[in-house]
């Protein structure tokens, strides 16, 4: 047996501690704020350097994000209130279906996949554009 696999080994045999899932979600939440932390202390060349890593993966973020002119199909849910989604107003946070039967979605049976939902990121009542995001 290798060395490093008394770990998987243990949890093959015992599982995870009961609260192991509670304390990596945790952990994960506190990363932020040490980063956030060390950003601001970092003076000279680890905070160049520390900010020209953020940059790149900011701006790999940003290349992988693609946009789409998209018809809108329906509302689905406006959380302003059931009037609005009755009446198809469109504010931040709405629901909305969309039809993507251009981007070429395919479920796995291979059925072309024409309409997915969308939520709404600005406010269209003042860009008189409608920017959103889809939903997986």
């Amino acid at each position: 047996m290798p060395q490093g696999d008394y770990i998987d080994l243990h949890r093959k045999r015992y599982g995870y501690r009961p609260d192991h899932f509670e304390r990596k979600r945790k952990k994960e939440a506190r990363e932020v704020h040490k980063r956030s932390e060390i950003a601001q202390k970092a003076l000279g060349i680890k905070g160049k350097m520390f900010a020209k890593k953020r940059y790149a993966e900011k701006a790999l973020m940003k290349k992988t994000k693609c946009t789409f002119n998209l018809e809108i199909i329906g509302v689905k849910k406006n959380p302003n209130g059931q009037m609005y989604t009755s009446l198809g107003v469109l504010t931040k946070g709405t629901i909305i279906e969309v039809n993507v039967s251009e981007l070429g979605l395919v479920t796995p049976n291979g059925k072309v996949v024409w309409g997915k939902y969308a939520q709404v990121t600005n406010n269209p009542e003042n860009d008189g554009c409608v920017n959103g995001v889809l939903l997986v």
